[in-house]
């Protein structure tokens, strides 16, 4: 298995980027496993796969969402 490098991420469709927050590497590199595991539970739904711990990942997907709002933003100015 490759292991994961800050610099490879790539951000998914629908979700934030881990880019736009000051986050310590170890706790993006969490982050980004996360994320990739809720889109892929998202992506299974949308095909019709009914997963047996849905509350649990909806529970999963709050406090994930905790933690990255934990984080302050970065000042990146787009355009």
């Amino acid at each position: 298995m490759t292991k994961k490098k800050v610099e490879d991420y790539q951000p998914y469709n629908g979700f934030y980027d881990l880019r736009d927050f000051d986050i310590p590497k170890k706790e993006f590199l969490k982050l980004w496993n996360l994320q990739q595991f809720l889109y892929q539970a998202e992506e299974q739904r949308k095909r019709g796969y009914k997963h047996p711990q849905i509350q649990g990942i909806k529970d999963l997907s709050a406090q994930y969402q905790q933690i990255l709002f934990s984080y302050p933003e970065k000042n990146v100015s787009k355009g």
